[in-house]
């Protein structure tokens, strides 16, 4: 079997962090008010479509740099 991606997400609620499949973790995300969101700073971003991607660092690094 193959390495299993796991995103964590933190309960705005109480500020636990939880880890979760990538797949559960975009269908938690994609339920209105779910009280879920990605941590600052993470390696990981909601694109439009609801999926979840790992951020592109040369892009995030280079934007304060304009």
């Amino acid at each position: 079997m193959g390495k299993t991606t796991m995103i964590s997400l933190v309960c705005i609620a109480t500020g636990t962090e939880e880890s979760f499949e990538v797949g559960h973790a975009e269908r938690i995300l994609a339920i209105r008010d779910s009280g879920w969101m990605l941590p600052e700073g993470s390696d990981y971003e909601l694109g439009e479509d609801g999926s979840i991607s790992r951020r592109d660092k040369k892009k995030v690094a280079g934007k304060g740099q304009e």
